[in-house]
């Protein structure tokens, strides 16, 4: 073999050697990260707080009701509404409401293998830690008679990061449901219900109670991709 195979050779062996070990040092951070996350409070995971909610949340988020089931005592929907102008008359278009999970739920049961479980786990994920961080910011709620209680508009710079990744699917749905539009903006409200204790609900009188619309405060609407959707 001439010198410059050898080279060669010895060239591709580093760069499989190097791929292998990059791999292995993302696997790592990424595993560690991961378990990191589903630790118990300690100095650590306080300290590294920041750095593994920033990875980990929305999409690695860990889904325990298979391993420890719970009956369902409030749940928390996200709708959304889109503004745009009237192409022929240029006045200002309002859509109604929608609630952006079915279509999403929807298109994941249609196509089992689709990446589309990741969308749909982010949004479930990123809805979950949204609603438990706005009872901390003084932004998002007040407090009154030793209750918490939820303004009723909330500002886009509470918790940016989950906010994007609703923001984003529910751009999503409004495109399916209005396609070529150009929106300019779009506005995101969470609908709370609370149900009734698990022992109660065998009464007729016990039904789910739906709390007033909270809403978060209109935001630019950036070009997004429908996904595929059945409906």
């Amino acid at each position: 073999m001439s010198i410059l195979g050898r080279v060669r050779a010895n060239l591709s062996a580093i760069g499989w050697w190097a791929a292998f070990g990059l791999l292995g040092l993302a696997y790592c951070v990424h595993f560690s990260l991961v378990q990191l996350s589903n630790m118990p409070l300690s100095p650590l995971t306080l300290n590294l707080d920041d750095v593994i909610r920033s990875y980990v949340s929305p999409y690695f988020n860990q889904r325990w009701n298979f391993f420890s089931p719970q009956p369902v005592q409030r749940d928390i929907i996200v709708v959304s509404r889109g503004r745009y102008r009237d192409p022929k008359t240029g006045g200002e278009v309002i859509t109604p409401w929608t609630d952006i999970s079915p279509p999403l739920i929807a298109s994941v049961k249609k196509h089992r293998l689709t990446p589309l479980f990741l969308v749909e786990i982010g949004l479930s994920n990123a809805s979950t830690d949204y609603e438990n961080k706005l009872g901390s910011d003084s932004r998002a709620s007040f407090e009154k008679d030793g209750k918490n209680f939820l303004r009723q508009e909330i500002p886009a710079s509470v918790d940016p990061l989950n906010l994007s990744v609703m923001t984003r699917t529910a751009l999503a749905t409004l495109q399916i449901d209005y396609p070529g539009t150009q929106f300019e903006a779009v506005q995101l409200g969470l609908v709370h219900y609370t149900y009734p204790r698990f022992t109660e609900r065998h009464k007729k009188e016990a039904r789910p109670q739906q709390l007033p619309l909270t809403l978060i405060e209109w935001q630019a609407a950036r070009p997004v991709t429908p996904y595929c959707c059945a409906k």
